[in-house]
């Protein structure tokens, strides 16, 4: 499975938008407005060029008005009570060797990252936009400093982030591993794939890859986003 995927073959993009929002307050995530478009029109901006088939999940309610947002050849499905169910829709809805998967919480994602990650991919077989962290991570809990994390090894711990590219069919299998011992907070795409025998490799990214998940993240990326370019 962890064989570099051929030069000729586009992935297929997955982008998933099906979360509510509730942190935000400002409803489903995939349509709150971010520099003239919303947040599932910037994902499929990003990755169109480089990809073959488009499938993005948003909720059921809102499927009509994706289709109106969205070029015509893009493939709007409903998405799924929890993010693995929504992920597990997309894999089944693509059939390429190698699929792309993406958020619409990470719009700031640019061209240039899509390019690279899809270049290492092709090289090792899998791999993630991720950002380096520096210092101490710590977990905390009850609003109190615990244990320190990453201590037993030399160098930063990484923030794996979107896009990633990985084998379908290893997606595919970790997935259906993850869902016979689901964890509490979901597993990540990398996670996954690992649980199928495949290692991804990091393609640094830069702090600028802002993810979306409360108001204030919004506000940051409102600050940092060029205006909508259109479709091209």
């Amino acid at each position: 499975m962890d064989e570099p995927h051929p030069e000729d073959e586009l992935p297929e993009a997955l982008i998933l938008g099906a979360g509510q929002g509730e942190r935000l307050g400002r409803g489903p995530k995939a349509f709150i407005q971010l520099r003239g478009a919303a947040l599932i029109q910037w994902a499929v901006w990003v990755v169109r060029p480089f990809v073959g088939k488009i499938n993005v999940c948003v909720p059921s309610e809102k499927q009509a008005e994706a289709r109106r947002l969205l070029p015509p050849d893009v493939n709007v499905i409903a998405g799924g009570a929890t993010r693995a169910e929504t992920l597990r829709l997309l894999v089944a809805a693509s059939r390429a060797q190698s699929v792309l998967v993406h958020d619409v919480v990470h719009p700031l994602a640019d061209r240039a990252l899509v390019q690279r990650v899809i270049a290492a991919a092709r090289k090792t077989g899998a791999a993630s936009a991720a950002m380096p962290l520096y210092g101490a991570v710590h977990e905390v809990r009850d609003e109190g400093i615990g244990t320190t994390m990453g201590t037993s090894f030399a160098g930063p711990l990484w923030l794996t982030q979107k896009p990633a590219v990985v084998p379908r069919a290893a997606l595919l299998h970790g997935l259906a591993l993850d869902s016979l011992a689901p964890r509490a907070d979901g597993a990540a795409t990398v996670d996954s794939v690992a649980r199928a025998g495949v290692r991804t490799v990091v393609v640094p990214t830069a702090q600028s890859n802002v993810k979306i998940t409360e108001l204030s993240d919004l506000e940051l990326a409102e600050q940092l986003c060029q205006p909508w370019p259109g479709w091209d």
